[in-house]
């Protein structure tokens, strides 16, 4: 469930993927892809997309029976949840005193002045949902540079009705970011580690669209 630049570095690494998304997301469509399953059901219930996926994963992978003989490189699966989960993520990195920007996760019914975060910040849905996507367009997040920029975007999330999270904006180009990976074995050790700016992004500014 990722866009291109998940997608492609583990193919080139030699893991076989399957993409499940909407029709019309490039991912899906990818050589890089050697199944997929094309989700666009723009359901409230979550349980129809849960069964949808037990049913391909029946097809695919059996996880509790093959833990019994082997070992999996993903984390455990509270943890892969938590990592997935915008709101839940924050949780963690807060109870490890990670350094990450003030966030708030808060429903559309609340009035913008009582997020009590410095702007600028910019707004995400929990998840990125068909709802979101059709109103905004596969934007990650929406840029608000104050209150009253904010108050002009509130009617519209409002309709979607979704949850969000509203996060403080770290100033700065998209080169400027560099991002650090590495896998550890069972005791901790770092098996392998990568450290790489970004090298392009569309737009420029960084991959939010600016509410006028």
């Amino acid at each position: 469930m990722g866009d291109m630049d998940l997608l492609r570095p583990l193919a080139l690494a030699g893991i076989p993927c399957a993409v499940v998304g909407r029709r019309g997301v490039r991912s899906l469509y990818s050589r890089y892809a050697q199944s997929t399953l094309v989700w666009d059901d723009d359901t409230s219930d979550i349980e129809v997309l849960v069964e949808t996926l037990v049913d391909f994963g029946k097809t695919q992978r059996f996880r509790e029976r093959l833990m019994q003989a082997f070992r999996f490189v993903v984390a455990d699966p509270i943890l892969v949840e938590d990592l997935v989960d915008k709101a839940r993520f924050q949780a963690l990195v807060e109870r490890h005193g990670l350094p990450v920007p003030a966030a708030r996760r808060f429903p559309a019914v609340f009035e913008p002045a009582e997020l009590g975060l410095r702007f600028p910040l910019i707004v995400k849905p929990l998840t990125r949902l068909n709802r979101w996507n059709d109103r905004f367009g596969l934007r990650k997040a929406l840029c608000a540079e104050n209150i009253e920029v904010l108050r002009a975007m509130w009617p519209q999330l409002r309709d979607i009705g979704l949850e969000f999270l509203a996060q403080q904006l770290i100033p700065g180009t998209e080169p400027r970011i560099e991002s650090y990976y590495c896998y550890t074995d069972a005791q901790g050790r770092v098996a392998g580690e990568l450290t790489g700016p970004k090298i392009r992004t569309y737009p420029l500014a960084y991959i939010l669209l600016r509410w006028r």
